[in-house]
Order: C-alpha cells, then structure tokens, then sequence
C-alpha cells in the first residue's frame, strides 16, 4: 500500500471521531419511499417544511427526479436523512442541480447521497452543480452529510461552480454564517474550471451573479472536519483551471469584514486536466479579490486554515500548491490569511513555474505560515519550486504583501530546472523566516541556476533567524549542519523542544506530526527518484534540443563559409576540386560540430547530478 493512502487512513482515524447518528427523529414529515421524496422534489409549496427520513430510499430507474428548491422558490426548510442513505440519485438539467438545487437558512444532516448529476449547459459560468446542493445561502448548515456522487460539467470550458457535494456556498445576508461540517465527499468531478470534490466556489460577497453589486458585512463561513476524496479534472478554455481538492474558489467579491475558517480538513483527491492549466491546490485551489469591489469595502477580511492536510498529487502548468494554488488579495492592506499546522504529502508538479509543497503562489496581502510542513516531492519544469512556497510577489496595484514563515519544515525533494529553494523560492516582498528547517534534497537542473537551502532568489526585504539545513545543499541563507547535529536537540537555538518541536527519525520534527510524519522508505525514494528523472529528462531534451539547434546552426554557416570561400578560389584559380570529395568534407563537418554540441550538454548534465 502507497505510503500516502497509509498517511490518508490515518489521518482519518486520529483527526475525527466518530459522531453517533441516532434514529428517531424530534420533529417533521416523515418520508419512507421513493414515490414520497419525488413528490417533494416536484412541489414547491413544500419547500419551507421540515423533513425526515425513515428508511433508505432507492431512485434507480425512477422517473420525475428533479432538485428540491430552485432560484425562484429556493429550499428553506430542515432536511434530516436519520442516518439513511439516498440512492440512485439521477439529476440532468442546465443550473442548480443536486439533490437540492438551491437551499437559503436551512439545515441538511445526517445524511448519504449516491448517483450522478450532469450539467448539459452551453452557456459557461457559474452552473451551481454538485451532488448535494447547488447553490447554499442565507444562515444555513449541512452537518454529517457523506455524498458518493459523479458530477460533470462539460458544455463549454468555462463552466464553474462545480463540486461532489456543494457547488458555490454564498454570503448573502449580512452578518450571516454558513457552517459545513463533518462532511465527507467521494466524487469524480470534471468542468471546465472552479472544480471541486467538496465546494466549487465559496463567495463573500453574494450568492449569484445578481448579487454581486452590493457589499455584505459580517459574513462567516466554517468548514470543519471534512474530507474529499476522488478526482478533479478541469478542462478550462482559459490559461487558468482555478480549481482544488477541496475547494476550488474562494471569492472575496464585496464581502467586507468576513472570516473565512477552514479547519481539520483533509483532501486526498487528485487535481488534473487534459490540458494543463495554472491555479491548483489541494484544499483550495484559488482565492481572489477584486479591484473595484475592494475599493467599495470599508474593510477587509481574514482567511484561516488550520489542521488542513493533502496527500492528493496536484498537476497544473504554475500557481500551483500542495495545500493552497494561488491567492490574490492585493487591493487592500487588511487583507489577512493564517495557516496553521498544515501538512502536505502529495507530489506538486509544474509544467512551467511556480510550485510550492504547501503554498503555490501568493500576491498581495498579510501571510503568515505557522507549523507547516511539507513531505511531498516538489517539482517545476521552469522554475520557482520550493518545500513551503513556490513564489511570493508584488505588483503594480499590489497595498501591501509581507510573508512569514515560523517553526515551518521541508523534508521533500524540491526540483526544477532553476530557481529552487527548500521554504521559499523567490520574491520580492517582505519575508522573515524564524526556526524552519529544510532536511529535503535541493536539485537544480540548470548549473547556473540558483539553488539554495531556504531562500533562493529573494530580492525584498528577507530576515532569518535561527532557521537550519542540511549542509549538503547549497545555500544562500540560514545555518548548515550535519546529519548528527540534526538529530540534536541542542542545535537549534531557539526551537521549543517542549511544546513546538520534537527530535523523530533523527530531525526537528513540528510536534504534532510525531507519530504520524512518515519515514523516508525505499518506496518513497523510488517516487521521488521517477519524480526527478521525469524533470530531468525533460530538461535533457530542452538542453539537447537548443544546443543541437545552435550547434547545426553555428556549423551551417561555418560550412557555407567555407564552402563559398572554395568556390570564389576555384574560380579565381582555376583549381579542380573533387565534387564528392566536397560533399563528404561538408557532412563530415556538421556531424562533427553537432556531435560535439551534443557532448557538451549531456557532460554538463552529467556533472550536475554528480554535484547533487
């Protein structure tokens, strides 16, 4: 068994606890057949009451099923499945489908959901499909809620909104709160982008699009103890797939002094596509403000995610992390996101740049990382790959970005053709590193690349203190040690022994990860050498291809030179030169130059892994 489905089971097992179901219901219509719950599906006067089921209901082969609530009459009801399981759930249609198509201020829990729903829309945007609950809004909560449900939405690349269980989650009311918690997706999901196995889309500022044009305040969403699991695959028509494990989107739109909480949440789904796009994370995939919206706020708002873990393998071309992709939040200076004892296990690959182990790319806003750590394989064709994050960047409209790393680790191999770091790639922004180790293998393709234990290509404002690496890496910053000294208390000035860190398989270890951090293995070493081979390899034809290409250049011209300066003297001279002789001359000369070439890049190729 794969050491990430190991570290999966038993994060299930340590983070949540069983939460007991009972059967008698306090209060509502009972619903004990098929032919009663169609029945509500298809009247709407009763989509304000309060439901329970009595028994498990199988809709296989029934006709008539259609999501309870829709936008002009939405669910606003209490929904209690009793512990019972929903079957054959069959759902087709253009928007807002689920089992609930759209829900505000209600309650659904207790509940399973198996089947498939398709969107069959054309138009693109935001189709708020899933498998639960298309569209949830107001003050509503869905609690002990488990969905086994296929979605799909493939009209038009740019369909969105799409998940396992819940398509977009939406502050719609001032000072309201949506709360989600205990739930558990297993979907293969697939659109064209904002997709996910849990939440397609969580918004700040309005439920849908007609929303979007004033400001809520206030508003708070929680998702704790929940877990996706399955597969994510975007087919966006646009360079971005914006889409995650977990979450796809999170926007802030006109939401104002909002608070976003995330927390004991694993994801272990896999984030792909036909085509590789950028913007992939494996709790969340993108967060994103907007310019004039944030110019309508009076304030800004804060995004917690806490105990989050991944052990899904995230795909996209850049912006793409373990945990979080990308994040956006430049408009604003009070714009704040907290992560917190968040671990990654699964591998990150970039197609072109910017990958990072937990965190892909950020621009803009407050960041602070606190006990986070990453184990899996890191890796970007390009460059900017590092353990805890990939890039860290201003801009133009950029208020004000500060990143800070405290009591943060890397133990995975980080690879990419230049620019690779085990914490933070590179950046332009403020950034202070305070007791982060990196113990993971550092490899730059590129000779002449920058390849560094903590930080490589920083260029703002960068304070360390008292951060470590394996001095086997090159480095630009922190303090070298040994693999004895790793396994040493005492050489690391001013780690908590007591309650931060702790010494495990020979090195500092954040202290809640003991028990559970895995140990490298033969296996691992194996994933992580195809991982740099794969890297390596496509490097190789890069290299190869762009000195052959000078190479043959360089020599055609040498060859028509000569050949021309042979000419102008035969004619000059009267000298009989042998046509064949002149053929084979020429040949000879440009297998010898590309030869020669080709030796140089593949001797400096070798050299670098020699180095490693």
């Amino acid at each position: 068994m794969r050491m990430k489905k190991l570290v999966s089971i038993l994060l299930v097992v340590l983070m949540f606890t069983a939460i007991p179901i009972t059967s008698k219901a306090t209060e509502g219509t009972p619903i004990s057949s098929a032919d009663e719950l169609i029945s509500l599906m298809n009247d709407s006067s009763k989509w304000s009451g309060k439901y329970y089921l009595t028994a498990n209901i199988d809709l296989t082969g029934k006709s008539g099923q259609t999501p309870i609530g829709d936008y002009t009459t939405p669910f606003t009801g209490v929904f209690d499945g009793n512990g019972n399981t929903i079957s054959g759930l069959n759902i087709e249609g253009n928007a807002y489908l689920g089992l609930f198509g759209y829900a505000t201020d209600s309650t659904i829990k207790k509940l399973t959901v198996k089947g498939k729903v398709v969107s069959v829309s054309t138009a693109g945007g935001e189709v708020y499909t899933a498998g639960l609950c298309g569209a949830l809004g107001g003050n509503s909560s869905v609690e002990n809620v488990t969905v086994e449900v296929d979605v799909s939405a493939t009209g038009t690349g740019t369909t969105n909104a799409v998940a396992g269980m819940i398509g977009k989650v939406g502050i719609s009311e001032d000072n309201s709160t949506i709360t989600i918690t205990n739930c558990h997706a297993k979907s293969n999901v697939a659109a064209g982008r904002g997709v996910a196995v849990l939440i397609g889309t969580v918004s700040m500022g309005g439920l849908d699009s007609t929303e979007y044009t004033q400001v809520f305040t206030g508003g708070k969403v929680n998702i704790s103890n929940c877990t996706s699991e399955g597969t994510v695959t975007y087919n966006s028509s646009s360079s971005f797939g914006q889409s995650g494990g977990m979450i796809a989107n999170i926007l802030t739109n006109l939401g104002q002094d909002f608070k976003i909480n995330i927390t004991k949440c694993v994801n272990s789904a896999n984030v792909t596509g036909p085509s590789l796009k950028a913007r992939a994370g494996g709790v969340v995939g993108w967060v994103t403000s907007d310019k004039a919206d944030s110019a309508k706020n009076e304030k800004g708002g804060t995004i917690n995610l806490t105990d989050c873990w991944n052990t899904g393998d995230m795909e996209a071309t850049g912006d793409v992390g373990g945990v979080v992709g990308y994040v956006t939040l430049q408009y604003r200076t009070d714009y704040i996101f907290n992560m917190t004892n968040c671990v990654n296990y699964g591998s990150v690959a970039a197609s072109s740049s910017g990958a990072g182990g937990v965190f892909g790319t950020n621009k803009g806003g407050v960041f602070k990382l606190t006990g986070c750590a990453n184990y899996g394989s890191v890796s970007a064709d390009s460059e900017k790959a590092g353990g805890l994050m990939g890039y860290s960047t201003t801009a133009g409209t950029t208020a004000i970005l500060s990143a800070e790393f405290i009591d943060c680790a890397n133990y995975g191999t980080i690879t990419a053709f230049s620019t690779v770091s085990g914490i933070l790639a590179s950046g332009n922004s403020k950034v202070t590193m305070t007791r982060c180790y990196n113990g993971g293998k550092i490899v730059s393709i590129d000779l002449t690349g920058i390849k560094a234990a903590l930080g490589a290509a920083l260029t703002g404002d960068l304070t360390v203190n008292n951060s470590y690496f394996l001095n086997e890496n090159m480095d630009l910053t922190g303090k070298g040690i040994s693999k004895a000294d790793a396994a040493k208390e005492a050489t690391f000035s001013g780690f908590d022994f007591s309650n931060t860190w702790a010494i495990e398989n020979g090195r500092p270890t954040p202290k809640y990860l003991v028990g559970v951090s895995p140990v490298v293995t033969q296996e691992t070493t194996k994933e992580t050498e195809k991982v740099t081979e794969k890297v390596t390899e496509k490097v190789t034809e890069k290299v190869t291809e762009k000195v052959t290409e000078k190479a043959t250049e360089t020599a055609t011209q040498k060859v028509t030179d000569k050949a021309t300066e042979k000419a102008t003297e035969k004619v000059t001279t009267g000298e009989e030169t042998s046509n064949s002789a002149t053929v084979l001359w020429i040949v000879v000369g440009v297998v010898v130059v590309v030869a020669a070439g080709s030796i140089i890049a593949l001797l400096a190729i070798k050299k670098n892994k020699n180095a490693e």
